[in-house]
């Protein structure tokens, strides 16, 4: 199965965070988000959030109704305020019927946990980091969840801790309650950082894709380069 296989929409922030690189249109309004050129992990830029109101935005549909999900993005956390949502679709802080699936941080302590929820409407349940998240530092994160359990991996290794849900998730308005990236649909708990090459699908990816995405820390952009040379052929054209 090819990366693209079910890939909803795919942000590279590469200052052109509007553009959704999977094709689907699920473009983004920036609100105050800039890119950091410097401080990357792949491409030629990252978004930049300063937490206190930046966000980028996708009112688009498809981000809802799923049976199956998985969410991976490259994470450089500056500060860890509790309650910061990364990428969020719905009001996680509210009801369990308003919120589809998300990761933030729990603080509370010391000890700042990355969190990864995900809501049918009846039942929201989470999983956390089995340590601190790191600060200033690239990290990959990816959430699923397959249509019963879902999981948390952190640069390519499971989290302890799994959770089940069973059904569909619950439809949100995606005006009320859009897809975001640095906040939550509608409470300022915004994200302090930066983030690069966000990719949801709808569906849970393999553990052969995992680590292809994750690429032992280098990150690679998905889909994976064109090869040259050998109309396509050699060991990249076999892995595609």
């Amino acid at each position: 199965m090819a990366l693209l296989d079910g890939l909803l929409a795919l942000y590279r922030l590469n200052q052109d965070a509007a553009s959704d690189a999977s094709g689907n249109g699920r473009n983004l309004e920036v609100t105050g988000a800039t890119y950091n050129t410097t401080t990357k992990k792949l491409g030629s830029a990252a978004g930049e959030f300063d937490g206190a109101d930046d966000k980028m935005t996708s009112t688009a549909t498809g981000f809802d109704g799923l049976t199956a999900i998985t969410v991976a993005a490259w994470v450089y956390a500056d500060t860890k305020g509790d309650y910061e949502h990364i990428i969020a679709k719905g009001n996680i802080a509210n009801a369990i019927g308003e919120h589809s699936w998300g990761f933030i941080f729990m603080t509370g302590d010391s000890t700042a946990k990355l969190i990864w929820r995900v809501s049918n409407g009846t039942s929201e349940p989470l999983i956390e980091s089995d340590a601190s998240f790191p600060t200033g530092q690239w990290v990959h994160i990816i959430g699923t969840w397959d249509g019963t359990t879902i999981k948390m991996y952190i640069d390519n290794v499971l989290q302890t801790a799994t959770d089940s849900l069973t059904g569909t998730m619950s439809d949100i308005n995606d005006t009320t309650y859009p897809m975001r990236l640095g906040s939550s649909a509608n409470v300022g708990q915004y994200f302090d950082g930066k983030l690069d090459e966000v990719a949801i699908w709808n569906r849970e990816i393999t553990a052969a894709e995992r680590s292809q995405v994750f690429n032992s820390g280098t990150g690679i952009e998905i889909p994976y380069p064109t090869p040259t040379g050998g109309g396509g052929g050699g060991i990249w054209g076999l892995i595609r």
